[in-house]
């Protein structure tokens, strides 16, 4: 089976309201499957980063979770709110909205 392209734009949110996070989950599911495009890293350093450091999480915890859980997207943003810490007030969100638009 070839290996997939992730089709989800930067663009894109969930129900959250945060945008690029449905992407960061397809490219880390696909990189757990081992169907992930030559190329595309599952957590890269541009907007999978931005987006995990802006909402205050864990880049390993969030690869550990999808890669061990296999969520759906909705138990991934469920996942995501329950953290300790998480940041998804308003603010953040709004300016991490600014940089990716």
């Amino acid at each position: 089976m070839s290996n997939i392209v992730p089709l989800i734009s930067s663009g894109t949110a969930g129900p959250l309201g945060v945008l690029h996070l449905p992407r960061l989950w397809q490219k880390v599911s696909l990189e757990a499957a081992g169907k992930i495009a030559d190329g595309y890293p599952g957590i890269g350093a541009g907007y999978d980063s931005m987006v995990i450091d802006a909402l205050g999480l864990n880049a390993d915890s969030v690869r550990s979770f999808i890669t061990d859980s296999k969520p759906t997207y909705p138990q991934f943003e469920a996942w995501v709110q329950s953290q300790p810490g998480v940041k998804l007030e308003g603010g953040t969100v709004s300016s991490l909205h600014a940089i990716i638009t």
